[in-house]
């Protein structure tokens, strides 16, 4: 029996990652697993983000608006107490919190309330451009960020502001990796490109939810990004529209960082990280190559 006397099934199970990693997609596929083939992209059942203003101001004595960063980062327990009194099971909960105590706070992901997680990965030279175009800035910037040991990122819903601690694309990925308090699925993003069907089946599997091949395949169809891209075009993604006005959240997807990244921008990410892209294939040890993982 865990601290707080949950039953197992009553526990958050995490869907995890790095920003602009595919862990929205990934989202989408279970809801649209659970429903069948139904997509509605404004009305997802699963996944709700963590960092929701609401379930910290349930908790919270005194306005949002008043807490310093640190203040917020003191209610997360209790604020994800109340997330999981809101939510039906599974408890998925969308985040991009690093898995880390920092600064002296208490744990982002307490173990105490943690059935699982799912954890998706993506080679950090295809979220060069992404996170450029989300932040509006440039490469060499993006570079920056995912080298950055201090990278917060700030989510605004209802008028308010909470702020995640993320942390550099290696530590990130390795504080989720190296768990060993609660199961952890690794998924990555080039896999879910390269077979959606199979990655889907892990995933459902590693839920405990009942697997049937046609509702995988119904999921996938429902699911496709450029479905997903025009949906968003027709009828907006509510979720996203309040944080980043003017964009449009489902991109291209895909590989392209060799035509799309300065060749100088890219050796600097492949030095920043190459243990961990190492680990993954996503370099050769032998001569450097670059390469996507799984080629």
């Amino acid at each position: 029996m865990n601290d707080f006397a949950f039953a197992e099934s009553e526990l958050i199970t995490w869907l995890a990652s790095y920003p602009k990693s595919g862990s929205t997609w990934v989202r989408i596929l279970i809801d649209a697993y659970r429903t069948n083939g139904h997509v509605d992209i404004n009305d997802l059942q699963t996944g709700y983000g963590d960092s929701s203003a609401a379930y910290t101001r349930i908790v919270s004595a005194i306005p949002l608006q008043n807490l310093t960063i640190y203040g917020q980062w003191l209610l997360r327990p209790a604020a994800l107490l109340a997330a999981m009194s809101c939510l039906q099971a599974p408890r998925i909960l969308k985040t991009h919190y690093a898995n880390v105590i920092a600064e002296g706070m208490p744990a982002f992901i307490p173990r105490q309330l943690t059935q699982r997680a799912i954890y998706v990965f993506r080679d950090p030279r295809s979220i060069i451009t992404s996170l450029a175009a989300w932040y509006d800035t440039d490469n060499a910037e993006a570079v920056k960020v995912l080298g950055s040991e201090n990278f917060n990122i700030k989510a605004q819903t209802d008028g308010l502001t909470t702020t995640q601690h993320i942390n550099s694309w290696s530590r990130h990925v390795r504080s989720w990796m190296n768990t060993k308090a609660f199961p952890v699925l690794l998924v990555s993003y080039e896999d879910m490109l390269e077979d959606t069907d199979r990655e889907l089946e892990r995933i459902v599997r590693f839920l405990g939810m009942d697997y049937d091949e046609m509702r995988v395949r119904r999921a996938v169809k429902a699911a496709e990004l450029s479905k997903l891209r025009k949906a968003e075009i027709n009828t907006g993604f509510r979720e996203f529209r309040e944080q980043r006005q003017q964009k449009q959240f489902f991109g291209k997807g895909g590989t392209r960082w060799q035509d799309e990244v300065e060749p100088e921008l890219i050796a600097q990410v492949e030095a920043d990280h190459r243990e961990m892209m190492l680990e993954f294939n996503y370099l050769e040890e032998e001569d450097g190559i670059h390469q996507r993982r799984g080629v």
